[in-house]
C-alpha cells in the first residue's frame, strides 16, 4: 500500500506531519485523510467521523499552503489567517485528538512565534498581538509543552525546563537549531575549551550549558525577555551551575547592545533569522563583541531553512561582508524536522 509520506500527491502538511514510519494509508492511489482511519467505514457514524477527518485534513493543508507563501512582514490578511488557525485549534481540541493537536502545532507554531516576535516591535501588527499570543498559548497548553527534557552528551546529561511559550515570551523553548549547536560544541567542532564564549539568544541555555561543561573559561549567555532570563537561570541550577566568574546570564537588547567587559573569542548563535531586522542586528552584536585582536576569534551560527524564510537567510549571508566579516566555512546539517546550515565567520575587510 502506498503511504502519504511518499506520495507526491499528498498534501504538504500531511507529508510534514507523518514520516514514512508513521504513514497515513492511501486508498485508490489518493490520500484519504490527515489521520489514519482507526476502523473501516462500516456505518454512518464511522463514515461521518471519517469525513470530518478528511475535512480537517483539507482545511489544514490549505492553511499550510497559505503559511508557506505568506511573508511575515506582509500585514495583508493577517486577520483571516488567524481566524483559520483559531477555528482549527477549536476543532482539534474539541476532537480530543492528540494527533490533530500535535500536527496543527507542527504546522502553525513556527509561523505564529515568528509573527508574534515581529508584532511585538511592529505597530502595524499591534492590533493582532494579543490574539497571536492567545493562539500560541492555546496550542502550547493543549500540547503540554511545559516540561523538563534531557539530552545526553560526552560529559553526561543536560536537564532543561522548556516553559510554555507565552509564559516566557518565545525563548524558553529548545528549538532544533539550538540542539544542533550544542552538539557541535560537545563534539568540539565549535572549540570552546579555555576560551571566553558569548551566546546570543540563548533561549533555554542549552548551548551555553554545554559550553560550560566542555570547559569554556567563561560563558556569558544572553537573551532579552525577563521570563527567558529567569528560565536560563533555572536551567543552570538544574545542571549544577551557578552565576560565577565563569558563568553569567545577561539581558541584551540587540537594537542597543550594552557594553560587556569581556573580549570574546567565540560567539555562538542559533535560529535568529525570523525576520530581516534580526538577520541584520545579529551582525551588529557580533561586530561589537567579537575580539578584534585575537586572530582565532570566530562567530559560529546555525540557521534553519524554514519554508518562506529564504530571504531572511539570504540577508544574513549578504550582510556579513558589510559588517566586516568573511565566511570561513559552511556545512549543511540534516535534522529530523528540516535542513540547517552551520556557518563559521571571521573578521575580514569591509566591502
Amino acid at each position: 500500500m502506498t503511504c502519504a509520506a511518499c506520495c507526491p500527491e499528498a498534501p504538504r502538511a500531511l507529508r510534514l506531519a507523518y514520516p514514512c514510519a508513521d504513514a497515513v494509508p492511501l486508498y485508490g492511489g489518493r490520500w484519504s485523510g490527515y489521520l489514519r482511519p482507526r476502523t473501516p467505514l462500516r456505518s454512518q457514524v464511522s463514515g461521518l467521523s471519517h469525513v470530518r477527518v478528511m475535512l480537517f485534513a483539507a482545511r489544514l493543508d490549505g492553511l499550510h499552503t497559505r503559511l508557506l507563501s505568506k511573508r511575515i512582514a506582509d500585514t495583508d490578511n493577517d486577520g483571516a489567517v488567524l481566524d483559520d488557525i483559531d477555528e482549527l485549534i477549536s476543532d482539534a481540541v474539541a476532537s480530543s485528538s492528540v494527533e490533530r493537536i500535535d500536527t496543527l502545532s507542527k504546522v502553525c507554531l513556527p509561523f505564529l512565534t515568528a509573527l508574534l516576535s515581529f508584532a511585538i516591535d511592529d505597530p502595524s501588527k499591534g492590533e493582532h498581538l494579543d490574539r497571536i499570543s492567545s493562539l500560541v498559548s492555546r496550542l502550547s497548553s493543549s500540547q503540554g509543552r511545559s516540561r523538563t527534557r534531557s539530552w545526553s552528551y560526552s560529559f553526561g546529561n543536560v536537564e532543561l525546563h522548556d516553559a510554555d511559550i507565552c509564559d516566557a515570551d518565545l525563548g524558553s523553548q529548545t528549538w532544533e537549531s539550538g540542539v544542533i549547536l550544542a552538539r557541535l560544541i560537545d563534539e568540539a567542532t565549535v572549540p570552546v575549551g579555555g576560551r571566553v564564549v558569548l551566546e546570543l539568544g540563548s533561549g533555554t541555555g542549552l548551548a551555553g550549558i554545554v559550553a560550560s561543561k566542555r570547559n569554556a573559561r567563561r560563558i556569558v549567555m544572553t537573551d532579552y525577555h525577563d521570563g527567558v532570563i529567569a528560565n536560563i537561570r533555572h536551567n543552570l541550577s538544574l545542571n549544577g551551575l551557578t552565576i560565577t566568574d565563569a558563568v553569567d546570564v545577561v539581558a541584551v537588547d540587540w537594537r542597543c547592545p550594552p557594553a560587556l567587559p569581556d573580549d570574546f573569542t567565540v560567539i555562538v548563535a542559533a535560529d535568529f533569522c525570523y525576520d530581516r531586522e534580526a538577520a541584520g542586528l545579529v551582525w551588529a552584536c557580533v561586530a561589537k563583541y567579537l575580539s578584534a585582536t585575537d586572530e582565532g576569534a570566530r562567530f559560529h551560527a546555525v540557521v534553519p531553512f524554514r519554508p518562506g524564510f529564504a530571504d531572511e537567510v539570504a540577508a544574513f549571508e549578504a550582510l556579513a561582508p558589510v559588517n566586516g566579516f568573511v565566511l570561513e566555512s559552511s556545512a549543511d546539517v540534516d535534522a529530523e524536522r528540516m535542513r540547517h546550515r552551520y556557518y563559521v565567520y571571521k573578521r575580514g575587510g569591509k566591502d
